[in-house]
């Protein structure tokens, strides 16, 4: 009895709530490391790209028969002077096969700026409407109404300068309106004959 008396009292409640400050770490007290997953692994990629980003990549570039370009840009410039010729033959002012040949500068100078503005016109909606592509020219159908696309866009354009009084196609007289028509139902059999060939 008096042992028990001279006791102190114990404290209520569990021995060692509490870890002392100089020992071990309980395991109830640490935190695991976090575990890495798969997303936080994975490099940092880039941001989704939109809808068009993605369908301008995969369309071909709008020229891939450079070869194809020169020839409609020749065939339009043998086009022009043929066209001159024939109105120097058929004009009354003609000399004749025997006469000694002259150069006529303006009509020369006319002819070639006639013959440059539809050879850049013509391959401007030819790139517009991917006439440049192998998948356009793959055989003669798509070749021909890939080229019917590109003589619409051609003459749209040529009338339209025309009408404006843009030169070289202003006045738009009959001559010069049929001198395009021919042109541009030129060059879609020569692109039928093309994709024909392919």
């Amino acid at each position: 009895m008096l042992l028990h008396a001279a006791l102190p009292p114990l404290p209520h409640g569990p021995l060692l709530a509490t870890p002392p400050p100089f020992s071990l770490p309980h395991p109830a007290y640490t935190t695991p490391p976090p575990v890495p997953t798969l997303r936080a692994a994975r490099a940092p990629h880039a941001p989704p790209r939109s809808r068009g980003a993605a369908m301008r990549e995969r369309r071909p570039p709008a020229l891939e028969l450079t070869a194809l370009l020169a020839a409609d840009v020749a065939i339009i410039f043998v086009f022009a002077i043929a066209r001159t010729l024939a109105q120097l033959l058929a004009s009354p002012d003609f000399a004749g096969w025997l006469a000694p040949v002259e150069v006529d500068a303006p009509r020369l100078a006319a002819t070639l700026g006639f013959a440059g503005a539809c050879g850049a016109v013509w391959a401007g909606a030819g790139l517009a409407t991917g006439a440049y592509t192998v998948g356009a020219n793959r055989d003669a159908r798509r070749a021909t109404r890939t080229a019917v696309r590109s003589a619409a866009a051609f003459l749209g354009i040529c009338l339209l300068t025309g009408a404006a009084g843009g030169a070289p196609f202003a006045p738009l007289s009959i001559d010069r309106v049929g001198a395009l028509l021919g042109l541009a139902a030129a060059l879609v059999a020569w692109r039928w004959s093309y994709g024909d060939m392919m």
